[in-house]
């Protein structure tokens, strides 16, 4: 990799995705990892080792947390978790049954398992998107309308975890203020929250000019599907 030249967002974000699933990657194995999926890309194995050496304390710290690991209702015991309460209970496993049952569209791939992350933001989301439909799920007679509030569960809980992780590993404050819009306008999320390179990459840009950027969702065709610096101040105080 020439000297100077910039490690795509891109890739960092994925690296910090891989090394939250197994921390003890090496720099080769991210390598390996990391360009078998992203096509075109080629750094040596010394980047991927100097990426993973600055993710470290990050994700160390994500997964002490242990947020990412799989939900199950053992957690409520916990401090982290004493704010649900059965009936936010009840909804995380409605929502975990319409995983293990159901696949994603376009492609049928499965549901990943919900997350302690995800089911604290059930929690936090069922009341607001359940009025869509009901103000119980057990209202609702149709099969059909109780597997999409369970499909809006999920897709609504994982795109704010998703941008929860996303800040913490860029460094940068947590802002769902096209997301809350969206959810207040009753939008639907008609796919998964997803990166979007350019703004990574303008992201990453940002932060090496020393401006204080908030990553945020950006609206396409109506629905949040992309993450996008937005800066709240054009940069630094000196001290």
């Amino acid at each position: 990799m020439p000297k100077g030249s910039l490690v795509s967002k891109e890739v960092v974000a994925l690296a910090g995705r891989l090394l939250l699933e197994n921390e003890h990657l090496t720099g080769k194995e991210l390598q390996a990892a990391i360009e078998d999926r992203i096509k075109g890309v080629h750094y040596e194995v010394r980047t991927y080792q100097s990426i993973k050496k600055k993710l470290e304390p990050v994700v160390t710290k994500i997964i002490a947390k242990g947020l990412d690991s799989p939900w199950h209702l053992g957690l409520m015991r916990d401090a982290e978790y004493s704010g649900i309460g059965p009936e936010a209970a009840r909804y995380i496993l409605l929502t975990q049954d319409f995983c293990a049952s159901h696949e994603k569209p376009p492609f049928g791939e499965k549901f990943p398992p919900i997350t302690a992350r995800q089911a604290l933001w059930i929690s936090r989301l069922y009341e607001i998107i359940m009025w869509r439909y009901a103000p119980d799920i057990g209202d609702l007679k149709k099969n059909d309308d109780r597997l999409k509030a369970c499909r809006d569960l999920w897709r609504w809980s994982n795109a704010y975890a998703q941008i929860e992780i996303i800040c913490d590993l860029s460094g940068t404050p947590f802002n769902t203020v096209e997301l809350d819009k969206a959810i207040r306008e009753g939008k639907t999320l008609t796919h998964d929250v997803r990166l979007d390179h350019d703004s990574l990459v303008e992201l990453d840009k940002a932060i090496r000019e020393g401006k204080t950027p908030v990553v945020t969702t950006v609206l396409v065709d109506g629905v949040p599907t992309m993450i996008s610096p937005v800066y709240l101040t054009q940069s630094r105080q000196k001290d």
